[in-house]
């Protein structure tokens, strides 16, 4: 179950703090409720994705190791649920390739253990992210976006019909079409594909 306190926030901002140390979720807990804010916490990734989907809490503050989970799972979830959701994400180790994931998902990286004020700071300031969250499959979303809704993929066949091309044979073509395919099936009105051979015929 959610190891969660249960209060009420009653129009206060809510927090949901979610990482796998017990004395440091009351930790946090206890800090952040000093600027009155209402809590929730989550021992694990399960019941903190749990009590964000229900709640969707004004802040996530969520620590990178989670068991066989990630962090920035969570907030990636809660940024695409909420993208003005205040992000923090605490880590025990100092990583610049996870800390410039969690700035680019719009969240504070903070290394622990995490000062009072750190804390406070983080989840005071504004979030840094347009409202407008970019989904991680982006590339592919953006492959979408340009597709016309009427687009067929013959078109280039159709217009060329359209111009005045035929696709029929030629009526006085001599080509035996089982031997092979039908070179001169595309024809231009006007034009004489086979001009230079019924000319030597006329001869």
């Amino acid at each position: 179950m959610p190891h969660a306190n249960g209060e009420s926030h009653r129009g206060r901002p809510l927090v949901l703090i979610v990482d796998a140390n017990p004395a440091t979720v009351e930790e946090m807990a206890a800090t952040v409720r000093t600027k009155d804010y209402a809590v929730l916490t989550a021992l694990t990734f399960e019941d903190g994705k749990a009590i964000w989907r229900s709640q969707l809490p004004d802040v996530l503050i969520v620590d990178i190791r989670l068991g066989q989970y990630n962090g920035l799972q969570l907030l990636i979830r809660a940024r695409a649920d909420r993208p003005g959701v205040t992000a923090v994400v605490t880590s025990p180790v100092a990583d610049s390739v996870l800390e410039a994931e969690a700035v680019g998902f719009g969240g504070t990286f903070l290394i622990k253990p995490v000062s009072s004020r750190q804390l406070l700071d983080a989840i005071q300031k504004p979030t840094l992210v347009d409202v407008q969250f970019v989904s991680p499959n982006r590339r592919q979303t953006d492959r979408r976006q340009y597709l016309t809704p009427d687009f067929v993929p013959e078109r280039r066949v159709r217009d060329r019909r359209h111009a005045g091309f035929e696709l029929t044979p030629p009526p006085d073509s001599q080509y035996d079409r089982r031997s092979g395919p039908d070179r001169r099936q595309l024809i231009v009105p006007g034009h004489q594909p086979d001009r230079r051979q019924r000319g030597r015929r006329m001869q």
